[in-house]
């Protein structure tokens, strides 16, 4: 389960030991933006209204973050193991293509 971005980042050695990648996008987005979807609820709407942030980070910016480290990973990860299977877990769909 790729579920960190240190472990997109270490794809490819992963992948030589792995059967499969699954990656997991909720939390790849929640350690990307440091952001617990448990609890930031309490904190984003205040950021907003002091102006510290333009937005609350929707899912786009969550399809962003995960699409990148699961395209990141996908790519290197082929390197050594050009056949590897990957799947996703999570709330985004995630252009693997990239």
């Amino acid at each position: 389960m790729i579920e960190l971005p240190r472990a997109a980042l270490t794809a490819a050695r992963i992948a030589e030991v792995a059967e499969f990648f699954s990656f997991g996008t909720n939390d790849l987005t929640q350690t990307t933006f440091g952001i617990s979807r448990d609890d930031s609820g309490k904190f984003l709407p205040f950021y907003l209204e002091n102006r510290s942030i333009r937005t609350i980070p929707s899912r786009f910016w969550t399809r962003k973050a995960s699409d990148s480290w699961c395209g990141w990973a996908r790519r290197t990860g082929a390197r050594p193991v050009p056949t590897l299977k990957v799947g996703i877990c999570g709330d985004m769909e995630v252009n693997l293509l990239r």
